[in-house]
């Protein structure tokens, strides 16, 4: 389930002159590469063999063969194919079998086939019904066969059959939507209002997990009028998963498998217990649903005591922020999950949190003062790695390190950025600093100082503040602020220090350049 490769096979790759056996199993949401790649689920290369028996493809994608890519030959039984896509062909294969198949929903692009062969076809107890593409059954080299008995063939967007040059069909009880198959033996119909395709209005249904949405069909291709019904010991009285046909909650059947329409929505279960991260006046809360049930369309948080409330929009899960609570006062906050349907019970309370001022992050202390050009991280006052670019025009630095990345400039007392030697942040004295940065904790302050202290003291002054910004709600900040008056030109260390999601303080410290006038 859900494997992509780069090349061709997005599961299963075959290698050339194997025997590969696949029974009882699922291939769901697989994809091969990008352009000209082939097998979503499988790819068999050359002269391959492929046998396949009790399995579903659902949801895979490629540009051809966007179920299964065959080889030499490939035989498949009591097997189904629903809603994968691909630019050409769902199955392909030289010489190809199928037994029992059910193949629908699915998409193929506008000039090609649901199911080709290169080699000779055979179809029995088979429905290839409903799906988009110019064809349903193809047969892509001259003087092949199409061989089909107790099937239906019948397509909505195109042709039933494409025969290619001199192809022929030798065909017992087979329905098809068209005469493009050629259809002339014992039982067979050529009609779009033939009674064993029933076409009914297309529907949603489950398929091992994924929605899809299939035309319903009131006749089974094992139970096309007149066809032996125990032919290849298929019967009549369960399909190919087991399921006794015709019993709730089976809404219709379609060849090999029978569909139950996909349930009615529901309210969505309880959110997860909230997280939550005070503010002066206010509480960030965080919500996420749970991974079962249906999805939500938005959520509801609210504080006890009070019962002010916050909310947002989404089918996964966020945050939002309840403001006007007291300062210091102490407050748990549920949530609940609300779709069309109704609204879910209320999640778990969320750990106690008491709003008050949001205190300014400190200066955090260096070992020694960096040359011009240099820097240094600390995360929980633990060094960690930092990247320092130029900004494309040498006006500003560009950082990066563990979950974060800021950028700084300089501004000078014109307002205009200040324009610098790469990997060097340019200040200018009566001019202003300016930083964003992104990932960090909601509510928080960042500050940025200047020449923070020497951890080993020897009577160093205190940092100087330069400034300070309150980190948005998605975790962004941006700040603004001038430098002290006085600031002597030359070397300083220039620290920004603000609070990581995780609670952790991060200092990022630089050796900046400070001039009279701009650089």
């Amino acid at each position: 389930t859900g494997n992509s490769a780069g090349e061709n096979g997005g599961a299963l790759y075959v290698n050339t002159a194997s025997l590969v056996t696949v029974s009882d199993s699922t291939f769901k949401e697989n994809v091969a590469g990008d352009y000209y790649y082939y097998g979503g689920a499988i790819y068999a290369d050359g002269a391959s063999v492929l046998i396949v028996s009790n399995s579903t493809f659902v949801g895979n994608s490629a540009f051809s063969g966007a179920a299964i890519d065959g080889g030499d030959d490939t035989t498949i039984s009591n097997s189904s194919l629903v809603g994968n896509t691909a630019s050409w062909w769902i199955l392909d294969s030289r010489d190809l079998t199928l037994a029992n198949v059910t193949i629908t929903g699915n998409t193929s692009g506008s000039n090609d086939a649901t199911v080709t062969a290169f080699g000779n076809m055979e179809l029995n107890f088979t429905t290839i019904a409903a799906n988009s593409a110019e064809a349903e059954v193809k047969l892509g080299n001259a003087n092949k066969v199409l061989t089909t008995n107790a099937s239906v063939i019948s397509s909505l967007t195109g042709a039933a059959c494409d025969l290619g040059d001199t192809g022929t069909a030798v065909d017992t009880f087979t329905v098809a939507s068209d005469s493009s198959c050629g259809l002339s033996g014992v039982g067979s119909v050529s009609s779009a209002t033939a009674p064993q395709l029933g076409l009914g209005t297309p529907q949603v249904v489950t398929v091992d997990g994924v929605d899809q949405t299939v035309v319903p069909m009131s006749a089974a291709s094992i139970l096309v009028s007149g066809a032996p019904s125990t032919d290849l010991g298929t019967g009549v009285t369960t399909d190919q998963v087991g399921a006794p046909r015709g019993v709730a909650p089976y809404g219709f059947t379609i060849g090999a498998r029978q569909f139950a329409p996909a349930p009615d929505p529901v309210a969505p279960l309880a959110p997860l217990r909230p997280g939550v991260a005070p503010g002066d006046g206010e509480v960030r809360v965080s919500v996420n649903r749970r991974p079962s049930g249906d999805a939500p369309s938005r959520f509801v948080v609210t504080a006890t005591p009070g019962g002010r409330t916050c909310g947002f929009t989404s089918a996964t899960g966020g945050s939002c922020t309840v403001k006007g609570l007291k300062n210091g006062g102490r407050y748990r906050f549920t949530a609940v999950a609300i779709n069309a349907s109704g609204t879910s019970a209320p999640s778990g309370a969320s750990e106690t949190a008491q709003p008050g001022p949001v205190k300014r992050p400190l200066a955090q202390p260096v070992a020694r003062r960096l040359p011009l050009g240099e820097s240094a991280l600390t995360v929980g006052r633990v060094g960690a790695e930092l990247k320092v670019v130029s900004d494309s025009r040498a006006n500003g630095l560009l950082m990066s390190g563990p979950n974060f990345t800021m950028d700084m400039h300089g501004l000078n007392a014109q307002g205009n950025r200040i324009t610098g030697r790469a990997g060097i942040l340019a200040l200018a004295t009566g001019g202003k600093v300016v930083a964003n940065g992104v990932d960090f904790l909601p509510g928080s302050n960042v500050s940025v100082y200047l020449d923070p202290a020497l951890s080993a003291g020897n009577g160093q002054p205190a940092a100087v503040l330069v400034g300070t910004a309150k980190v948005k709600p998605n975790g962004t900040f941006t700040l603004t602020a001038a430098l002290p008056r006085g600031l002597s030109a030359g070397v300083h260390d220039l620290q920004a220090v603000g609070v990581t999601k995780g609670n952790l303080l991060r200092a990022v410290t630089l050796g900046v350049s400070v001039a009279n006038r701009p650089i």
